[in-house]
């Protein structure tokens, strides 16, 4: 049996690194060009600088980045899929009504004591009331 803390701690690890890998397809994804200028556009030389640091082939670069990211993610949210459902395997909840799990009804097994509040509600209604 797997401890929960080293599960849970796989967990957190592959979630992090799924939500870096989710940014950086996304700001690679706006950086591309596409037919209408796109982002790259906005931020001065229309793909023309992006061109000057990566080479005159950055569009295929980004293209095959893009590509390696989005296989990345499909991985790593399959591997988050596993590790939580093998955290969940590993430590079922039982059943109610099993020996393990007390059974914890909210019904009283015997009413409980209203007071008589009968005599209150008359004492009150024979007072006479006080003239102004």
């Amino acid at each position: 049996m797997t401890p929960v803390l080293a599960v849970g701690g796989l967990v957190s690890l592959l979630a992090i690194l799924f939500l870096i890998v989710c940014v950086l397809m996304v700001l690679v994804i706006l950086v591309q060009k596409p037919k209408g200028g796109g982002l790259s556009g906005a931020f001065g030389g229309g793909g023309g600088s992006a061109q000057a640091v990566l080479g005159a082939k950055t569009g295929e670069f980004l293209t095959y980045f893009t590509v390696g990211m989005f296989l990345l993610f499909i991985l790593l949210a399959m591997g988050m899929q596993w590790t939580i459902r093998a955290e969940v395997e590993a430590d079922p909840v039982p059943a109610v009504g099993s020996p393990d799990v007390p059974s914890t009804s909210t019904v009283p097994e015997e009413p409980a004591q209203v007071p008589d509040t009968t005599e209150a509600a008359e004492a009150t209604d024979a007072a006479p009331p006080e003239a102004p």
